[in-house]
């Protein structure tokens, strides 16, 4: 079967500083927004088929495109093709729509399923959830999936300012569609520049199964949008792919990098940058050509072949026709400067020359990389690779990350799979919910790998909760013609097998002893660039700092969609006892063979009777009284019992059927807390 895949540029209008949503301004506190996801089919504008010509949309009758009406492009989802595509989409666009908010606002986001069969969470990629990590929507680990049919409201500090987006963590639903861009403005910003939002995305246009998308052919998309001459403008773009990373230029314009994954940098004139899966650039662009068309480029990486996606920077006043431009033309003398190389340079034949992102700088020197104390630092190595002989999973330390079964981070009591088993291991490779837990205040430093005998492809990692310090990357060895690929880095020891290239690396370390506690020689500790999505090359390794100082469980993985489902992922499991309480009514998951629930059904039964609940006003925690103190508001609590399961107190309450009008002879089934609010723990 021939598979038709198409990776594409889409470039929005330029969007106002003032906008937030449709109806927020600067000055509002709080910012809500509906987003509605469904599934669409492509190049349909309602039950009619539609096909594209000479960058136009036409009726499929259409026999004679030069008298006929175009459609509004803005009427069908596009993607090129003619033949329609299913799609997974927020508010029937694609991308969804963007999210406008500023620096500090309350985010309020009702998302309604309307998916036929299919279970949905939001993830809102870069954003750290400091104390809402129950927010930051990702299945099994932080929430329950959101049902078909079910609504599920997520609220949130909108911090820092940036360039961010937000996506479906389920599944391959990203690769659908289920994405847009989520923008937060810096207020009261010094002379702003007009903007477009520009994202780039892969996917397989016939989609048959998920194993079908690695077998990918590319394509292109077009779109136009047009720019003033004279003017200056910053673009946003996102790294929407799923698959593929991009090298992305405009035809005879320079590109200035001003900020990445949403933290500003020193601004470095390029004529190309890398954007992985995950990543978001921001780039100055000065409309300083002739009035024409110019091709916006991104190219992926591939060796000997062609796969381009291209969109059209049109300036105002130029004719509706296709660029004529080409590619600067780099030179030995003048060559090409690439940001953000996922490899040490390219071949000698190319003339470009790399700059990796750990030489990039931060705008200033104030947010300067974690201290070391005593007794308060952790390091960790962690191989993101797929080792094996028969079986080659995903994997980080060759831990294949078996999702949980329920909200991990609210129902933690009910996890069952253990890593600490004797087919987990040095040279071996399993299946396991895989985290590494760090206390409050540490100084955290991950050295993250890619090597051994599971080694092959680059892996832009993400973090959750977090954006780390970026403080060293340490290349594999090339051939300095070919720029082809030799051996690892050798200041990693792999260890286990002594023949480096068959071993797993699961459990590395710094070949040289005396680099163990932080005392890694180069590393950049004053002014090193921020990220919460970073490249891990081939044979390569990548030093990144953080403070634990965001409590939560945060889902830490490889951003190529296959690799993150197939099990490259993990859990950071930070100060779990600080981890604030859920809303309340905060769903939980059930499974019929939990052996938890029962234990607390017992308890309660053997807990004696009820308690009237206005007699118990001494008797409540002092952080619950709030919370009771709503309780006795709404008239959802008269009688209470409380018990104790392993060191976890819940407190169970029931309404009398005469409390509640219309209410009569129905009991409020006090376990049952997806139906009633019914139970808090503490």
């Amino acid at each position: 079967m021939k598979l038709e895949c198409v990776a594409f540029l889409v470039i929005s209008i330029a969007v106002a500083r003032t906008i937030c949503g449709t109806n927020c301004s600067e000055t509002d506190e709080a910012c809500e927004f509906y987003l509605e996801i469904d599934h669409q089919l492509t190049m349909m504008r309602d039950k009619d088929l539609v096909f594209p010509n000479n960058g136009h949309i036409y009726k499929y009758d259409v026999t004679n495109t030069s008298s006929a009406v175009p459609i509004n492009i803005n009427q069908v989802i596009t993607d090129g093709w003619e033949q329609p595509r299913l799609v997974a989409v927020f508010n029937n666009t694609m991308p969804g729509p963007p999210i406008i908010v500023y620096e500090g606002q309350q985010v309020i986001v009702h998302v309604k399923n309307k998916l036929k069969s299919e279970s949905i969470t939001i993830h809102w990629h870069g954003l750290p959830q400091r104390g809402t990590p129950w927010m930051d929507g990702v299945p099994f680990v932080t929430q329950c999936p959101i049902l078909p049919g079910q609504t599920f409201t997520y609220t949130f500090k909108a911090e820092p300012k940036g360039t961010f987006w937000y996506h479906s963590h389920m599944a391959s639903q990203l690769t659908m569609g289920a994405f847009g861009a989520f923008i937060i403005h810096e207020k009261r910003e010094k002379n702003p520049l007009l903007e477009h939002i520009m994202t780039i995305q892969d996917w397989n246009h016939n989609l048959d199964a998920d194993i079908d998308y690695m077998k990918m052919l590319y394509g292109v998309f077009e779109q136009r949008k047009r720019v003033q001459q004279g003017q200056t403008y910053r673009f946003r773009v996102i790294g929407a792919g799923a698959l593929y990373r991009f090298r992305i230029s405009i035809d005879e314009h320079n590109l200035t990098i001003v900020a990445s994954d949403g933290f500003d940098l020193e601004s470095v004139v390029v004529e190309s940058f890398i954007i992985n899966p995950g990543e978001r650039f921001d780039f100055i662009l000065h409309a300083d050509k002739p009035v024409s068309n110019y091709w916006i480029r991104g190219i992926t990486l591939e060796v000997d072949k062609n796969h381009t996606a291209e969109a059209i920077l049109q300036y105002n006043g130029a004719h509706i026709e296709d660029p004529s431009t080409s590619r600067r033309s780099c030179t030995q003398n003048d060559p090409c400067i690439v940001v953000n190389c996922p490899f040490s340079f390219f071949p000698a034949s190319d003339h470009a020359k790399c700059m990796t992102f750990d030489q990039l700088r931060v705008r200033d020197d104030t947010d300067p990389t974690p201290n070391i104390e005593s007794g308060k630092f952790k390091e960790f190595f962690l191989n993101f690779a797929f080792p094996g002989t028969t079986w080659t999973p995903a994997s980080v330390n060759g831990l294949a990350f078996e999702q949980p079964s329920v909200s991990a981070l609210t129902q933690s009591q009910e996890l069952y799979s253990s890593c600490d088993r004797p087919d987990c291991g040095e040279e071996k490779i399993c299946r396991c919910t895989h985290s590494i837990s760090v206390d409050y205040g540490d100084t955290v430093q991950m050295v993250l790998l890619n090597m051994g005998k599971g080694k092959g492809w680059s892996h832009p990692i993400h973090m959750h909760g977090h954006s780390f310090y970026v403080v060293k990357m340490g290349y594999g060895r090339y051939n300095l013609t070919t720029a082809r690929f030799i051996e690892d880095d050798l200041n990693i020891d792999c260890r286990g097998n002594p023949n480096r290239s068959m071993s797993f690396c699961n459990n590395a370390t710094w070949a040289n002893a005396t680099w163990l506690g932080g005392n890694v020689p180069g590393l950049e500790l004053k002014r090193p660039p921020r990220k919460d999505t970073i490249i891990v090359p081939t044979g390569a390794y990548v030093v990144i700092r953080l403070k634990a100082d965001n409590q939560g469980l945060w889902n830490f993985h490889c951003h190529v969609d296959l690799h993150n489902v197939d099990g490259m992922q993990m859990l950071v499991n930070e100060s779990f006892n600080r981890v604030p309480e859920p809303p309340m009514g905060f769903p939980k998951c059930c499974i019929y063979s939990s052996d938890y629930r029962p234990k607390i059904n017992k308890a309660f039964a053997e807990d004696g009777p009820w308690t009237p609940f206005r007699e118990t006003t001494e008797d409540r925690p002092a952080h619950l009284e709030p919370w009771f103190t709503t309780a006795i508001k709404t008239q959802q609590v008269q009688f209470l019992q409380v018990a104790t399961v392993e060191s976890q107190t819940f407190v169970q309450w029931r309404v009398e059927p005469d409390m509640i009008k219309g209410n009569a002879g129905k009991d409020t089934s006090p376990l049952s807390p997806h139906a009633h609010p019914t139970q808090k723990s503490y």
